[in-house]
Protein backbone atom coordinates (compact mmCIF):
# COMPACT_ATOMS: atom_id res chain seq x y z
CA UNK A 1 0.00 0.00 0.00
CA UNK A 2 1.35 3.80 -0.96
CA UNK A 3 2.36 6.39 1.30
CA UNK A 4 -0.65 8.33 -0.08
CA UNK A 5 -3.15 5.36 0.28
CA UNK A 6 -2.05 4.77 3.41
CA UNK A 7 -3.27 8.76 4.61
CA UNK A 8 -6.21 8.25 3.22
CA UNK A 9 -7.48 4.78 5.10
CA UNK A 10 -5.92 6.61 8.11
CA UNK A 11 -8.18 9.77 7.80
CA UNK A 12 -10.92 7.66 7.00
CA UNK A 13 -10.71 5.65 10.18
CA UNK A 14 -10.75 8.86 11.85
CA UNK A 15 -13.89 10.47 10.62
CA UNK A 16 -15.93 7.06 10.83
CA UNK A 17 -14.56 7.15 14.79
CA UNK A 18 -14.91 10.59 15.32
CA UNK A 19 -17.70 10.55 18.26
CA UNK A 20 -21.98 11.69 16.70
CA UNK A 21 -23.05 13.94 19.49
CA UNK A 22 -26.48 13.46 20.56
CA UNK A 23 -27.97 17.36 21.51
CA UNK A 24 -31.06 18.60 23.29
CA UNK A 25 -32.64 21.54 22.52
CA UNK A 26 -34.80 23.35 25.58
CA UNK A 27 -37.47 26.44 24.75
CA UNK A 28 -37.57 28.11 28.06
CA UNK A 29 -41.25 29.57 27.76
CA UNK A 30 -42.35 29.46 31.67
CA UNK A 31 -41.75 33.20 32.60
CA UNK A 32 -44.62 35.63 33.82
CA UNK A 33 -43.18 38.32 31.63
CA UNK A 34 -43.54 40.73 34.32
CA UNK A 35 -41.65 43.56 32.85
CA UNK A 36 -43.96 43.28 29.21
CA UNK A 37 -47.02 43.19 30.86
CA UNK A 38 -48.61 40.45 28.92
CA UNK A 39 -47.83 36.86 27.75
CA UNK A 40 -43.94 37.17 25.38
CA UNK A 41 -44.81 33.88 24.56
CA UNK A 42 -48.01 35.13 22.24
CA UNK A 43 -46.86 37.81 21.39
CA UNK A 44 -47.00 37.85 17.80
CA UNK A 45 -44.22 39.77 14.93
CA UNK A 46 -44.54 38.28 11.41
CA UNK A 47 -47.65 36.43 11.73
CA UNK A 48 -46.45 34.07 14.19
CA UNK A 49 -45.81 34.37 18.54
CA UNK A 50 -42.54 34.53 19.64
CA UNK A 51 -43.21 30.79 20.96
CA UNK A 52 -43.61 29.45 17.29
CA UNK A 53 -40.63 31.42 16.22
CA UNK A 54 -38.25 29.50 18.78
CA UNK A 55 -40.20 26.30 18.02
CA UNK A 56 -39.61 27.09 14.12
CA UNK A 57 -35.88 27.59 15.44
CA UNK A 58 -34.96 24.11 16.91
CA UNK A 59 -37.60 22.49 14.87
CA UNK A 60 -34.74 23.14 11.25
CA UNK A 61 -31.98 22.50 13.25
CA UNK A 62 -31.31 18.46 12.10
CA UNK A 63 -28.85 17.76 14.86
CA UNK A 64 -31.41 18.03 17.79
CA UNK A 65 -32.08 14.28 19.22
CA UNK A 66 -34.65 15.76 21.09
CA UNK A 67 -36.62 19.22 21.98
CA UNK A 68 -38.18 20.08 24.86
CA UNK A 69 -40.34 23.37 25.86
CA UNK A 70 -40.85 24.37 28.94
CA UNK A 71 -43.95 25.80 30.46
CA UNK A 72 -45.58 27.28 33.30
CA UNK A 73 -47.38 31.08 33.53
CA UNK A 74 -50.27 31.55 30.70
CA UNK A 75 -50.52 27.61 30.35
CA UNK A 76 -53.92 27.06 29.40
CA UNK A 77 -53.97 30.20 26.94
CA UNK A 78 -50.70 28.84 25.20
CA UNK A 79 -51.93 25.20 24.91
CA UNK A 80 -55.10 26.92 23.41
CA UNK A 81 -53.22 28.94 20.64
CA UNK A 82 -49.87 27.51 19.51
CA UNK A 83 -49.68 24.16 17.03
CA UNK A 84 -46.77 22.10 18.76
CA UNK A 85 -44.38 19.88 16.10
CA UNK A 86 -45.48 16.18 17.29
CA UNK A 87 -42.23 15.64 17.96
CA UNK A 88 -41.72 18.08 20.81
CA UNK A 89 -42.14 17.12 24.20
CA UNK A 90 -43.89 19.67 26.28
CA UNK A 91 -43.37 19.92 30.47
CA UNK A 92 -45.05 22.00 32.53
CA UNK A 93 -43.38 23.75 35.70
CA UNK A 94 -45.55 24.06 38.49
CA UNK A 95 -42.50 26.39 40.10
CA UNK A 96 -42.10 29.01 37.41
CA UNK A 97 -42.72 31.53 40.01
CA UNK A 98 -39.35 30.06 41.27
CA UNK A 99 -37.60 31.31 38.46
CA UNK A 100 -35.98 30.13 35.38
CA UNK A 101 -33.37 27.64 37.43
CA UNK A 102 -36.47 25.62 38.16
CA UNK A 103 -37.34 25.20 34.51
CA UNK A 104 -33.79 24.55 34.16
CA UNK A 105 -33.87 21.66 36.52
CA UNK A 106 -36.87 20.47 35.67
CA UNK A 107 -36.31 20.01 31.86
CA UNK A 108 -32.81 18.76 32.46
CA UNK A 109 -34.35 15.94 34.29
CA UNK A 110 -35.98 14.74 31.42
CA UNK A 111 -32.81 14.42 29.08
CA UNK A 112 -31.45 10.49 28.94
CA UNK A 113 -28.72 9.87 26.27
CA UNK A 114 -27.78 13.50 25.38
CA UNK A 115 -24.05 14.25 25.55
CA UNK A 116 -25.22 18.35 25.43
CA UNK A 117 -28.42 20.63 25.87
CA UNK A 118 -28.93 23.92 24.15
CA UNK A 119 -30.82 26.10 26.52
CA UNK A 120 -32.74 28.84 24.30
CA UNK A 121 -35.59 31.67 25.43
CA UNK A 122 -38.49 32.35 23.27
CA UNK A 123 -37.53 36.32 23.05
CA UNK A 124 -34.96 36.60 21.10
CA UNK A 125 -36.30 36.05 17.90
CA UNK A 126 -33.70 37.56 15.54
CA UNK A 127 -31.48 34.08 16.55
CA UNK A 128 -30.80 31.83 13.69
CA UNK A 129 -29.61 28.03 12.83
CA UNK A 130 -25.98 29.21 11.95
CA UNK A 131 -25.77 30.75 15.35
CA UNK A 132 -27.07 27.75 17.03
CA UNK A 133 -24.38 25.35 14.66
CA UNK A 134 -21.42 27.96 16.10
CA UNK A 135 -22.19 26.91 19.29
CA UNK A 136 -21.85 23.70 18.28
CA UNK A 137 -18.99 23.38 16.33
CA UNK A 138 -17.18 25.42 19.35
CA UNK A 139 -18.37 22.42 21.63
CA UNK A 140 -17.03 19.68 19.35
CA UNK A 141 -13.80 21.24 19.06
CA UNK A 142 -13.58 19.45 22.72
CA UNK A 143 -11.79 22.75 24.17
CA UNK A 144 -15.07 23.46 26.34
CA UNK A 145 -17.95 21.38 28.06
CA UNK A 146 -19.70 25.17 28.38
CA UNK A 147 -20.55 27.33 25.61
CA UNK A 148 -22.36 30.94 25.54
CA UNK A 149 -22.12 34.11 23.80
CA UNK A 150 -19.05 36.36 24.18
CA UNK A 151 -21.86 38.93 25.56
CA UNK A 152 -22.73 36.17 27.97
CA UNK A 153 -27.13 35.41 28.58
CA UNK A 154 -28.49 32.93 25.85
CA UNK A 155 -28.45 30.71 23.98
CA UNK A 156 -26.19 28.22 25.98
CA UNK A 157 -24.91 25.23 25.61
CA UNK A 158 -24.10 22.69 28.73
CA UNK A 159 -22.50 19.32 27.97
CA UNK A 160 -24.29 16.61 30.09
CA UNK A 161 -21.14 16.19 32.46
CA UNK A 162 -23.30 18.94 34.58
CA UNK A 163 -26.54 17.27 34.73
CA UNK A 164 -26.19 17.56 38.92
CA UNK A 165 -25.40 20.59 38.82
CA UNK A 166 -28.07 21.97 36.75
CA UNK A 167 -30.88 19.53 38.15
CA UNK A 168 -29.57 21.37 41.42
CA UNK A 169 -30.83 24.89 39.98
CA UNK A 170 -33.08 27.09 41.47
CA UNK A 171 -34.35 30.78 41.58
CA UNK A 172 -33.34 33.42 38.82
CA UNK A 173 -29.62 32.92 38.14
CA UNK A 174 -29.78 29.51 35.95
CA UNK A 175 -26.90 28.09 34.75
CA UNK A 176 -25.04 31.63 35.05
CA UNK A 177 -23.49 30.14 38.35
CA UNK A 178 -22.18 27.36 36.84
CA UNK A 179 -20.43 29.38 34.47
CA UNK A 180 -19.22 32.18 37.34
CA UNK A 181 -17.90 29.02 39.13
CA UNK A 182 -15.95 27.04 36.27
CA UNK A 183 -14.83 30.42 34.13
CA UNK A 184 -12.03 27.29 32.61
CA UNK A 185 -14.69 25.49 31.06
CA UNK A 186 -16.25 27.81 29.10
CA UNK A 187 -16.08 28.50 25.43
CA UNK A 188 -17.07 31.94 23.98
CA UNK A 189 -18.90 32.56 20.81
CA UNK A 190 -19.10 35.73 18.89
CA UNK A 191 -23.28 36.68 17.99
CA UNK A 192 -24.22 39.24 16.23
CA UNK A 193 -25.21 41.92 18.74
CA UNK A 194 -28.66 41.76 16.66
CA UNK A 195 -29.57 38.16 17.13
CA UNK A 196 -29.20 38.68 20.95
CA UNK A 197 -31.87 41.21 21.01
CA UNK A 198 -34.50 40.30 23.38
CA UNK A 199 -37.89 41.78 23.88
CA UNK A 200 -38.48 42.47 27.93
CA UNK A 201 -40.26 45.78 27.68
CA UNK A 202 -43.14 47.18 24.84
CA UNK A 203 -40.74 49.67 24.28
CA UNK A 204 -38.28 47.32 22.86
CA UNK A 205 -40.81 46.31 19.98
CA UNK A 206 -40.20 50.12 18.36
CA UNK A 207 -36.59 49.63 18.88
CA UNK A 208 -36.99 46.27 17.17
CA UNK A 209 -39.09 47.87 14.30
CA UNK A 210 -36.57 50.84 13.52
CA UNK A 211 -33.55 48.31 13.54
CA UNK A 212 -32.35 49.67 16.51
CA UNK A 213 -30.69 46.18 17.94
CA UNK A 214 -28.32 47.65 20.58
CA UNK A 215 -28.90 48.72 24.17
Amino acid sequence: MSLRSKFKSSELRKRASFPTFKYAAVILAAGESKRFGSPKQLLKLGGKSLLEIALDLVGGADFFSKRIVVLGAYLIEILKSVRFPLEVLKVYNPHYKRGIGSSVSLAVRCLRGCDAVFFLPIDQPLLTQRTLFLIKEAFESGRWSIVAPQKGGLPTLFSMKWRRELIRLGGDEGGRSIIKKYPQEVGRVEIPSGELFDIDRPEDLILLSKGRFQR
